[in-house]
């Protein structure tokens, strides 16, 4: 027989995690009216925001608190269950849980729970789902034989307290002893009856904590009443003007033991039927799954861009992003999409604002974590060596990240663009064709200067014919194709397989070997190897005259400078073509950044030589300080006048000595 209950359990999210809903769990965004200021967290990409929006009901709706989020955390989403029950289809029950902590409907279960009285499980899948009997029809079961579904209590002297009372007011810095007392006081003026329950609860070792519950309406619309009428009173008695950002939680904190205290009188009252469940803790809650793959930022004119970068490198992300704003044309958007294992929000942050003017360009982080988490295999490490790091492996997962591409252009972030990205990505590729790429001109030079290269590419990587290998540093991918053929088992296969996990070039290798015979070849001058006459003197007499000359002619009017090879630009002014870097580098926010971490580099490897005459010593670092004074700026620029000076006294008194 069909239920005739209509049962809401909200889930409160802050940000994009992995979504429980159906028709009984229904996702929240809490703390949607803050969404464009900064958090803790930093500012909420665009893209996050986008999801959210996409994905779940929001609590700024109707009468509601949503800007009381920083202050009553998940109380925002309660608070809008109890005044906008319609926007529910005025359910018969109403619960609450968390993006990672829920309830777990399966009597049987006979795990122990951990000393916070949790369950705790690594991801959010569907072993976690059916193990803990997370879907309508156990919950419905369940839910429709009792007037409150809450947590099992926990122990509070496994945690440290004697009780309830002792736990808020030892168990943390952020907690105050105070402001629960104004709490209490204000209580029993309110409610006299609840006295004993009080003294009870506050007694006991045994608690009722983090708001995760589900009550019949009329119920819950009675607590919602008693709570907030409660927390009106101690919100205009206790000052948090000075609280930190976890102290100001204040308002959440409390409502967790007041719920106990309500609890603990209702079952006093003896004319409810309830159950205490066991709870779960999610530990890893990014979003891992394939098929939340990220969707087009723009509808209409779509320039699709990937990058992948490391902390060490976005300076120069920067400035390739540079090159392509200074190129962009008003007619297209361009959807720039970064991928990352280790960015600081500082960073981020720091991007962002390159296009804070410009309505036609989109840039969002995609965490690779996530993906590199969900797509282990066995026996396989990503190979290493000089300066090619991990990141350059990034570009194997874009056809799993961005599924909903038909394509996409690949840029490395050593780079820089010369005219509009968008005549590099409206190139036509064949309905069968996996890429668009350029020739690798240094390495088909190698291969006939170098016997070990040669034997390498013929032997090991088993690849055809040399002439068609590209470089990977610029690729036009077929996602759609690559998807069709799920090229990337084929990677990880060629990788462990034929590589022995050690493939000479990197990722590059991979990409030849899957995408050989199926490439469209572009023109040169997109990706002009500008590092083959700095490490090879005889490079003309070794390069085939059918590319030689090509190449010539692509140095002259490139259209994208790749700085390729172990020593950049930044590194060595001197180069030819360095140029290029430096003119999108000067107009870039970047710029002071980038000068200031190479001296400093120079300057270590210089102080890192032993110097015995303290006198060489101390002129080094004077010299070392006085160009930091120069090209920094603010608080920056004071620190090292005051250092430039105080070397240059020492310098005079050994020079007097």
């Amino acid at each position: 027989m069909a239920s005739i209950y209509n049962i809401k359990i909200l889930v409160s999210y802050h940000k994009p995690s992995v979504l429980l809903k159906t028709d009984i769990f229904t996702p929240i965004h809490v703390g949607r009216s803050l969404q464009k200021r900064f958090s803790k967290d930093g500012l909420i990409q665009e893209t996050d925001l986008s999801w959210l929006e996409n994905n779940m009901i929001a609590d700024n709706t109707g009468e509601n608190i949503s800007h009381k989020n920083r202050e009553y955390c998940e109380l925002t989403s309660i608070y809008w269950a109890w005044k906008n029950q319609a926007q529910l289809d005025y359910p018969d029950y109403i619960g609450f849980m968390h993006y990672r902590r829920h309830l777990c409907f399966d009597l049987e279960n006979q795990e122990t729970v951990n000393q916070y009285g949790l369950l705790e499980l690594e991801q959010l899948d569907q072993n976690y789902i059916h193990k803990y009997h997370l879907n309508d029809i156990d919950v419905r079961n369940l839910v429709e034989n009792y007037d409150v579904v809450t947590v099992e209590a926990t122990d509070m002297t496994k945690l440290g307290s004697i009780n309830n009372y002792d736990h808020y007011k030892f168990s943390s810095p952020y907690l105050h002893i105070n402001d629960y007392d104004v709490t209490i006081n204000i209580l029993k003026k309110l409610y006299p009856e609840y006295k004993d329950s009080i003294k009870k609860y506050n007694q006991s070792s045994l608690g009722y904590y983090t708001n995760i519950f589900i009550f019949k309406k009329d119920l819950f619309n009675q607590y919602a009443q008693w709570l907030f009428s409660i927390l009106d009173q101690v919100e205009q008695q206790i000052d948090i003007a000075a609280y930190n950002v976890q102290e100001a939680r204040v308002f959440g904190y409390l409502s967790e033991w007041l719920f106990g205290i309500w609890y603990t009188h209702l079952q006093s009252l003896g004319t409810y039927k309830y159950i205490d469940l066991k709870r779960t803790l999610v530990k890893n809650t990014e979003i891992t799954n394939q098929s939340t793959s990220l969707y087009p930022a723009f509808k209409n004119n779509n320039i699709a861009i990937c990058l992948a970068t490391d902390k060490n490198y976005v300076n120069y992300l920067a400035v390739t992003i540079q090159s392509l704003i200074s190129h962009a044309s008003s007619v297209n958007n361009y959807d720039i999409n970064i991928i990352y294992s280790e960015l600081t929000d500082y960073q981020k942050k720091s991007i962002l604002n390159m296009i804070h003017d410009k309505s036609n360009f989109s840039i969002r982080f995609i965490n690779i974590n996530h993906f590199l988490s969900a797509n282990k295999k066995e026996k396989i490490s990503l190979f290493e060596s000089g300066h090619i790091t991990v990141a350059s492996y990034y570009r194997l997962f874009t056809s799993l990240i961005f599924k909903q591409y038909k394509k996409l252009a690949y840029l490395d972030c050593d780079l820089v663009v010369n005219q509009d990205i968008a005549n590099f990505f409206n190139h036509e590729l064949k309905e069968k064709t996996l890429a668009g790429v350029v020739k690798d001109t240094e390495l088909i030079r190698w291969y006939h200067s170098d016997e070990h290269i040669s034997q390498y590419i013929d032997k090991k990587l088993e690849f055809q014919n040399v002439m068609t290998y590209f470089n990977a540093g610029v690729l036009l991918l077929n996602i759609q194709q690559m998807n069709l053929e799920n090229t990337f088992d084929k990677f990880m296969d060629i990788l462990v397989n034929q590589l022995d996990g050690e493939p000479k070039f990197h990722d590059q290798d991979i990409l030849n070997k899957a995408f050989e015979n199926r490439t469209t070849f572009l023109d040169l001058r997109w990706n002009v190897l500008y590092h083959i006459p700095i490490f090879s003197p005889n490079w003309q007499e070794q390069m085939p005259a059918s590319l030689l000359y090509p190449y010539i002619e692509s140095r002259a009017e490139p259209y994208i400078v790749h700085f390729a090879g172990c020593i950049k630009p930044w590194q060595d002014a001197n180069k030819e073509m360095s140029e290029y870097f430096w003119h999108y580098a000067r107009m870039s926010d970047f710029y002071e950044k980038i000068l200031y971490a190479n001296i400093m580099n120079i300057c270590q490897k210089t102080t890192n030589i032993i110097i015995r005459d303290p006198y060489s010593l101390i002129k080094l670092k004077y010299y070392k300080y006085k160009i930091l004074s120069k090209i920094c700026i603010g608080q920056r620029r004071k620190h090292y006048k005051h250092k430039r000076n105080t070397t240059k006294l020492l310098l005079r008194a050994y020079k007097s000595a």
